[in-house]
């Protein structure tokens, strides 16, 4: 990861017409990423569940789960605002040279028109996985866990096939993981090609 964090510097820096032609490369990792995310935490969370044999357990789990991650994200929050006003990241960039989404970015500024509670439920089983909603793939994953958990021996045929596909997702991730090194580079490399290394120093 390292050496190639450095290449596409290198590359960047001497060959920035090229260089800004391997962005393809983050892109498709990160497309990679986004496609196993959804089906490892379903499969993940319904083994979880369904392997537990008292549900009171499973009950205490979730809501030891559920303090963990709010202490977790409350912590990662206050580290993230400390640094971010002490190290400045990404000061000085005259945002009207890059070539920013207006649509991609509306997608994180404008306000939700549906309560949080509402949009957990999906409107079907597989809008979760299309959409990439990763609290309604969540949501069915515990519906899931719990039914599979609740009868037990007649549907152990089924929970064996999801062990199995999460074998399958895990090793498949591995594969993707192989490409890392790639996506760092073509992130890099297109950064320091495009906007060149003042950006990335203040990046």
């Amino acid at each position: 990861m390292i050496l190639a964090i450095i290449g596409g510097i290198l590359l960047g820096l001497f060959e920035p017409v090229t260089a800004q032609k391997t962005k393809i490369l983050s892109d498709l990792f990160i497309r990679m990423i986004k496609m196993v995310i959804a089906p490892l935490i379903f499969l993940t969370v319904i083994l979880g569940i369904a392997g537990l044999q008292d549900l009171k357990k499973a009950g205490r789990i979730g809501i030891k789960a559920i303090l963990y991650f709010e202490i977790i994200t409350t912590l990662a929050l206050i580290i993230g605002l400390v640094v971010v006003n002490i190290v400045k990241p990404g000061e000085g960039i005259d945002t009207r040279t890059l070539q920013l989404n207006a649509e991609e970015i509306s997608k994180y500024t404008g306000k939700g028109s549906e309560s949080f509670i509402y949009k957990i439920i999906p409107t079907n089983i597989i809008s979760p996985f299309v959409e990439g909603e990763i609290l309604q793939v969540l949501f069915l994953a515990i519906l899931t866990g719990f039914a599979l958990a609740v009868l037990k021996d007649s549907t152990k045929s089924v929970l064996e096939i999801f062990e199995a596909a999460s074998k399958i997702v895990f090793r498949i991730v591995s594969y993707i993981m192989y490409f890392a090194p790639l996506g760092a580079f073509g992130a890099m490399a297109y950064t320091v090609g495009q906007f060149g290394t003042d950006y990335l120093v203040l990046l």
